[in-house]
């Protein structure tokens, strides 16, 4: 994992950040959403443990602030 990732354990959460981030003009990509999707509750057992997003090192922190206080709220 790397250090510019955040786990989430739902698909729709991670689609959620994703969006926010991508409305601040942040780069993103989430990894593992194809495989979580089509391995649905058994995603484990394909070895994946949650969806990753993943932003660059250079957004990390602008990216970091926008996820733990979302507009609005």
């Amino acid at each position: 994992m790397l250090p510019n990732d955040k786990i989430f354990d739902n698909l729709p959460e991670a689609i959620t950040a994703r969006a926010m981030l991508e409305a601040a003009d942040i780069d993103c990509f989430l990894a593992d959403e194809h495989t979580y999707r089509i391995a649905g509750p058994f995603h484990a057992v394909f070895g994946v443990n949650g969806v990753r997003l993943q932003v660059r090192a250079e957004d990390l922190e602008y990216a970091a602030r926008m996820l733990a206080n979302p507009p609005g709220e």
